[in-house]
């Protein structure tokens, strides 16, 4: 039997390559982002590519409404590729990728962009996490992976609520690890800086050749975290 993924921030480096790296294993795939025409030209190249199916749904993930009307198109029946009814969904595995950051002093930050980025990298996944735990087939747990940050380690002072977020992440993952126990297995995801958005593309430039050193690729953190995740590994640092 076919077994799905669901993939939050799946047009965006990191999602991407998780979705290539699940599609290529021959998981069905459920993408969600914030940008309609890079999930369609998404899902078509990895149906062509791997003979999957792929559904999507173009979701603000900061919006409690949006987040809402997301699990509720779960619980329906997602349409198939090869036109086919894949009956009631069931998900195997959940990938919670989607996040952003504000740089800059904490102060000059405008609320709705700071409580934006608390609901995106924090409450989103949980929330995700709760739902897919009753949607999970009944013999084998959930593979849970969650995205937290090497910035999860270190408070950061310009990047305080950024640096945060990934600490809670990382505290929340290790947790539901053992309290999920037999439902779910959790790994969280500690990466280094990749090029995932232009705004990091940007920042590694500035960084010069240290920058450049320090840069993971997408392609193999998601390679690396996928058989991780397969083995029940509770923490990946890359």
């Amino acid at each position: 039997m076919r077994t799905r993924v669901l993939i939050t921030g799946a047009a965006g480096g990191l999602g991407r390559a998780f979705a290539w790296e699940f599609a290529s294993r021959g998981w069905d795939l459920y993408l969600t982002d914030q940008t309609e025409p890079a999930l369609a030209v998404l899902a078509d190249g990895l149906r062509r590519a791997h003979g999957v199916d792929v559904a999507w749904y173009a979701c603000d993930l900061a919006d409690e409404e949006g987040r809402r009307d997301l699990v509720g198109r779960l619980t329906a029946d997602p349409p198939s590729a090869r036109g086919k009814s894949a009956g009631t969904p069931t998900f195997g595995a959940l990938v919670n990728v989607a996040g952003f950051d504000l740089e800059g002093a904490f102060i000059e930050r405008d609320w709705d962009g700071l409580r934006s980025l608390m609901r995106v990298n924090m409450e989103a996944g949980i929330a995700l996490t709760h739902a897919l735990v009753g949607m999970r087939h009944d013999w084998d747990p959930l593979r849970v992976i969650n995205t937290s940050s090497l910035a999860a380690f270190f408070p950061m002072p310009y990047k305080a609520l950024y640096a945060a977020s990934k600490g809670f992440i990382l505290s929340a993952s290790l947790a539901l690890r053992e309290e999920l126990r037999g439902r779910a297995t959790v790994t969280v995801l500690c990466p280094a800086g990749m090029p995932t958005t232009p705004a990091c593309v940007e920042a590694i430039a500035a960084q010069g050749l240290i920058g450049r050193l320090t840069t993971m690729n997408t392609s193999e953190v998601a390679r690396v975290t996928y058989d991780a995740a397969m083995r029940g590994r509770s923490l990946v640092i890359r």
